[in-house]
């Protein structure tokens, strides 16, 4: 198993959403990693692959733009405008 497939796995493990959706996160990941790694080709994967985060931040990261992190709503979703 290289870096690339070690990070993702890691990254997977700490999200909570069903197969299908992690297949997706699996793909884009991968995806994304090996282009960053070959456009840096200055630095070596390692390098490119910390400078991510770790992780856990990283699937933190995908479960806000995903919305699979439960957060409460901003007071201003609770605004209700009068007209």
């Amino acid at each position: 198993m290289n870096e690339i497939d070690e990070y993702v796995n890691e990254v997977l493990l700490h999200i909570r959403a069903d197969r299908q959706i992690k297949r997706r996160i699996r793909e884009d990941l991968i995806a994304s990693l090996s282009e960053r790694i070959a456009y840096e080709s200055n630095r070596s994967s390692h390098e490119v692959i910390a400078s991510l985060g770790s992780p856990a931040e990283m699937a933190k990261e995908y479960m806000e733009n995903l919305r699979l992190l439960k957060k409460p709503l901003s007071r201003s979703h609770y605004r209700i405008n009068l007209v």
